[in-house]
């Protein structure tokens, strides 16, 4: 995990004509007036659309351990519960109710200090943790323009079939143009083990930046392990998946007929189908999500902890809480760009990702009216329990390494998590 915050340290920003923002931890307060008009036009523009990503609770029934995260079989189902809030299996017959979760609940410390922003500007009470990260965000917004048209270009279509080529050509300008744009310090390390990465970045501006390769290792072995696409540094050490494209990109991910209820207002609903068809990328960023939120709660107390799933038009996002035990994914794909215009950024998704890569400053969590009902909804405390593990030891033997060792594990076949798993 690296620390880029230091002590006294004094960021500028100038934005429009003489007008500087100085953000710093002298306890100076900002007033918007200071701020460019089109950076906090972008962010009322983000606050005042009506798209809430909802969270579903999912529920691990089976998964194999001592697998790499690409190697990953897990299978769950969506967490529902009958009328006296006790978990059912996907044949109960009676009617259920789906516990579903907003964004802005869990990050309502950062919708605030936006609404606060746009009216009132920073106060005292404003950390310098918080006034570093508002200014990546500000300064992102300042060229947002230019990095728009790094990855798409209205004159030809090669920047936009260049995000889509390969893997690797979607990490590498996805961070570079935006995920590392809106962290402190801009820091970040793409997996050296894609196949036919470009050294320098392929964007249309050319704008000649050299791609930070690495190892980003994370993982313990006798639970998961492997190296995440990408590894943004800043507070924390936040993971995210990339992939070209998804199977169900911009679309409810198999969830489409079915009746939710906000766990905000609790009523029950028609029988549903509850089984969710895995997608081999969400193993993989299930058993991701859950190795990293268990490491940097271990480093950091941080307790609901977000994964990325990233492509060039869409995210997704995980969340796992190992305290409380609760596993979170999001019911649909965010689009990335705007639907009126496909060459401009869709500002609540920056917003979003924006609070999401800078989860240590705004310390997301589920309040405790909601955990009545999520508390121990994913099981993988009892799964990790039933293979004679417990979670402060894979809290302490998580790491971020280069290197891991190679697992020969012959499976018994009494075990819960059984070599023949099934996926329907």
């Amino acid at each position: 995990m690296t620390n880029l915050f230091r002590c006294r340290k004094i960021a500028r920003l100038f934005v429009g004509g003489n007008n500087r923002l100085l953000l710093s931890c002298y306890g100076r307060t900002f007033s918007s007036k200071q701020v460019g008009r089109d950076a906090l036009k972008l962010i009322k523009e983000g606050l005042d659309q009506k798209d809430d990503m909802k969270f579903l609770p999912l529920h691990l029934e089976k998964c194999l351990f001592k697998q790499s995260f690409s190697s990953a079989v897990i299978k769950f189902d969506k967490f529902c519960v009958d009328e006296n809030g006790i978990y059912q299996t996907p044949d109960y017959a009676g009617s259920t109710i789906t516990p579903v979760v907003s964004f802005q609940s869990f990050f309502e410390r950062g919708y605030s200090l936006l609404r606060r922003f746009v009216t009132e500007g920073l106060n005292e009470d404003d950390d310098e943790g918080t006034r570093l990260a508002l200014l990546s965000l500000l300064q992102f917004l300042t060229r947002k323009g230019y990095h728009e048209s790094c990855l798409k270009s209205q004159n030809t279509d090669w920047p936009y079939e260049k995000l889509e080529a390969t893997e690797a050509y979607s990490a590498v300008l996805l961070t570079i143009h935006l995920l590392s744009q809106l962290v402190t310090g801009n820091d970040y390390i793409i997996s050296s083990d894609y196949s036919f990465k470009p050294f320098f970045c392929p964007c249309s501006k050319d704008c000649g930046k050299r791609v930070n390769y690495g190892p980003t290792g994370l993982g313990f072995e006798k639970i998961w392990y492997g190296r995440p696409d990408i590894v943004l540094l800043s507070s924390s050490s936040n993971v995210v998946f990339c992939e070209r494209m998804l199977e169900e990109d911009s679309k409810e991910l198999d969830l489409v007929s079915e009746e939710f209820t906000m766990i905000e207002e609790i009523e029950k609903s028609e029988i549903i189908e509850q089984t969710v068809n895995s997608r081999h990328s969400d193993q993989q960023i299930v058993s991701q999500t859950i190795t990293s939120s268990v490491y940097q709660f271990n480093k950091s107390n941080l307790t609901l902890v977000p994964s990325l799933l990233m492509t060039p038009s869409s995210f997704s996002i995980f969340c796992y809480d190992p305290v409380n035990d609760v596993l979170l994914r999001s019911r649909q794909t965010g689009s990335l760009w705007n639907t009126e215009n496909a060459y401009e950024f869709n500002m609540s998704a920056i917003l979003k990702i924006w609070m999401v890569v800078n989860h240590a400053i705004f310390k997301p969590s589920i309040n405790e009216n909601h955990l009545k009902l999520l508390r121990n909804s994913s099981n993988f405390h009892n799964l990790l329990a039933a293979e004679g593990l417990s979670m402060k030891e894979m809290s302490e033997k998580i790491q971020f390494k280069s290197h891991f060792k190679n697992t020969d594990y012959k499976w018994d076949s009494k075990r819960i998590n059984n070599v023949e798993l099934e996926l329907q």
